[in-house]
């Protein structure tokens, strides 16, 4: 049997934060687009490999954002979130 590759992706907006936090978190935007995305596939959350996720800006307390998104969006202890940060 040949491996599956189903590459997909969202982003959410950019929002200006004039040197003071925003309403919104990093986590909860990406959740928001993590969503979005899944609602696209044929497939559970549950069913993906992994989750990678770019953020230039993560809070302290989602510095691997990428997991968060994870779990999150449903997709259980089992599937690693990864974070890529090219600043």
């Amino acid at each position: 049997m040949k491996p599956v590759y189903i590459i997909d992706g969202a982003r959410t907006p950019f929002l200006k934060a004039r040197n003071a936090p925003g309403p919104f978190s990093a986590g909860d935007l990406a959740t928001a687009a993590g969503r979005a995305l899944l609602v696209r596939q044929p497939f559970s959350a549950e069913e993906l490999d992994e989750v990678i996720l770019g953020c230039a800006s993560p809070s302290p307390d989602e510095v691997n954002i990428g997991r968060v998104a994870a779990l999150r969006m449903g997709c259980g202890l089992k599937v690693p979130g990864w974070t890529v940060m090219r600043n």
